[in-house]
């Protein structure tokens, strides 16, 4: 989750793939709701021919070449602006949200796209008037699979419980952020001996450091 947004929205909206709601929106508190919504984010590369125009573009024809890569995403995370309007605390509450359904929920939970606006209601506005930036669209080379991606009104207080203290953490404890950092990364690593050893050590930091002082409901 590299993505830098350039100007801060009064709202942030998160597209996620990899999990599905149970009801159309779920509160996790002060604000921060998880809603239903469908969209797909793709990307193929393009072949043109001749050399660029003085205005920078390359005319048609253009051919597109096999390939790309593409994500479905059928929920979105609402950042209310009471929370923060600076984009860098936004994207590390994301990150603590997102922490908590990739350890609680589904590991293979994404962040595909950001955007001012609803993606319920994008479609609706002119193009030049809003900005989607991209999630992460690395390819993933290890794939962890759960028995549910199923986010429920049940398990999603765990969540809502907890996201709090994760963005403090993250906040203030530099061996917690990166082991945070290590769970957003630990898929995408291309050495798969190396990502065991990562999440194993993450898992250790977590059950020796962090529960006994202040996650002692985490299970």
């Amino acid at each position: 989750m590299n993505t830098v947004i350039s100007e801060s929205p009064k709202t942030l909206y998160v597209g996620i793939a990899g999990v599905q709601l149970d009801s159309e929106k779920i509160n996790l508190g002060e604000g921060i709701i998880l809603s239903k919504t469908e969209a797909h984010v793709f990307s193929n590369n393009f072949l043109s021919f001749g050399p660029k125009s003085k205005s920078g573009y390359y005319k048609a024809p253009w051919r597109v070449v096999l390939g790309g890569q593409d994500s479905y995403l059928n929920s979105q995370l609402l950042i209310p602006s009471n929370l923060s309007t600076d984009s860098i605390i936004q994207l590390k509450i994301v990150r603590s949200v997102l922490f908590l359904i990739r350890i609680h929920i589904n590991p293979n939970a994404q962040v595909v796209a950001y955007s001012p606006i609803s993606f319920t209601e994008i479609d609706q506005i002119c193009d030049a008037s809003v900005s989607v930036y991209p999630g992460d669209f690395r390819n993933k080379a290890l794939r962890v699979t759960s028995k549910t991606n199923l986010i429920t009104e049940s398990n999603s207080k765990w969540i809502a419980t907890h996201w709090r203290t994760v963005f403090d953490f993250i906040q203030t404890n530099g061996i917690f952020d990166l082991a945070v950092a290590t769970i957003d990364n630990a898929q995408y690593t291309q050495n798969t001996g190396l990502t065991m050893v990562s999440i194993s050590g993450v898992e250790q930091f977590v059950v020796q450091e962090i529960r006994p002082n202040s996650f002692k409901e985490i299970s």
